[in-house]
């Protein structure tokens, strides 16, 4: 197939070559606006929208902003996005009764928890006891009920970032679930 491409490009030349290209780009401009105007045609909400990212070892910094943030704006009417360790903060910042501190201490003790994990590190985590003891480290340490996720799930103001892989990688924010183990 490459042969016959080479055979056709030496007898229309470049010029040829050229068009090709330009339309090729020009279809995917095309592609690209009306995907665009898709996802823009439902309404929009009006509140502002905070995204975290995910903390890994700058926890403190994120609790640092949480905290300036707690004291100087009103936080009642704002949406929220995380992903990864910034869903964890999406809590703090959401649910107003959490303290700073309560999130700090849980946060340093999923991080000794996992940089531990009896010498192995992060690779052999399992996914469903790490969900497990984080649930119960913020159900202990920062008293979070599961009407607390379920009223956060009705006011739409927890999202998390999901990236699903098929057909091509596409990012997704998807509003919290109910179910406190499912939010996790």
């Amino acid at each position: 197939m490459l042969n016959a491409f080479l055979g056709a490009l030496k007898k229309q030349g470049w010029r040829t070559l050229r068009l090709t290209t330009l339309l090729l780009c020009a279809y995917a401009v095309w592609r690209i606006i009306n995907r665009l105007r898709r996802k823009r045609s439902g309404p929009m909400d009006p509140r502002v929208t905070l995204s975290l990212t995910g903390s890994g070892s700058r926890i403190a910094y994120h609790l640092g902003v949480i905290a300036c943030l707690r004291d100087h704006v009103d936080l009642s009417n704002v949406r929220m996005s995380s992903i990864s360790g910034g869903a964890c903060m999406l809590i703090v910042l959401a649910l107003q009764h959490v303290e700073i501190s309560e999130m700090m201490l849980l946060g340093l003790r999923m991080m000794e928890r996992m940089i531990k994990n009896n010498g192995t590190g992060t690779y052999f985590l399992k996914q469903e006891e790490v969900m497990d003891q984080i649930l119960r480290d913020l159900r202990v340490m920062c008293h979070m009920e599961d009407e607390d996720i379920a009223r956060l799930s009705r006011e739409h103001r927890a999202y998390v970032g999901v990236t699903t892989l098929t057909p091509y990688p596409q990012h997704a924010n998807i509003c919290i679930p109910r179910d406190p183990r499912e939010a996790l």
